[in-house]
């Protein structure tokens, strides 16, 4: 039984979900509350090592910070306690797909990483060294900038940005974020917002 009813199919084979609403207006607001404690603690792409081939040139300019070497007790983190929501996606697809077949909550193990888009940040095409990836984003208030948005540019599929929307797909897939433009270019955390769990076995 799939318990997240807004879960859609962008793609059977690479298989692709898109969940809107994954998070509770409460869990979300708890959320956005340490998203903005953690703001100004975030780290330049070359700290956080984001999509690192070896060379002096990284595939992205925004910030980020590994929570899980942030805090020493996930309990300590409502992102870190919240987000186990993400391994039930698996669980209620089960059967739909090789993919979610694969793993169970019990052998699976997850690092999540915190990234914040801001003017003119993006993310070059790029693959992630996990065997599933899932992506959470948000904003805060009213919507303050044009792109953010997840292509898949082998497969010719965009998934348009939405607050609190959960893609997952195998990281092994080549993906990339379009260009952030600010609206109001002064605006604190006017940008977008990702929480990424990256999932191996």
């Amino acid at each position: 039984m799939n318990i997240f009813k807004n879960t859609n199919v962008v793609s059977d084979d690479p298989p692709i979900l898109c969940v809107d609403g994954i998070y509770t207006p409460l869990e979300e607001e708890l959320i956005k509350q340490e998203l903005t404690f953690l703001y100004s603690k975030l780290k330049n792409a070359k700290e956080t090592g984001a999509a690192d081939d070896g060379s002096d040139v990284l595939k992205t300019n925004k910030r980020g910070r590994w929570l899980d070497d942030f805090y020493q007790d996930r309990e300590s983190s409502d992102i870190l306690t919240l987000n186990r929501k993400v391994t039930k996606v698996f669980q209620s697809k089960k059967g739909d797909s090789w993919i979610w077949d694969n793993p169970t909550t019990d052998y699976i193990t997850d690092s999540t990483l915190i990234s914040y888009y801001g003017d003119g940040a993006v993310y070059d095409v790029h693959n992630d060294a996990s065997f599933v990836t899932a992506i959470t984003w948000f904003h805060f208030e009213e919507i303050n900038f044009n792109g953010g948005d997840l292509v898949f540019p082998q497969l010719n599929i965009k998934i348009e940005y939405e607050n609190n929307r959960t893609v997952l797909f195998p990281g092994i897939v080549l993906h990339e974020v379009t260009p952030i433009s600010l609206v109001n270019k002064d605006k604190r955390m006017g940008g977008r917002f990702a929480i990424t769990q990256f999932f191996h076995i």
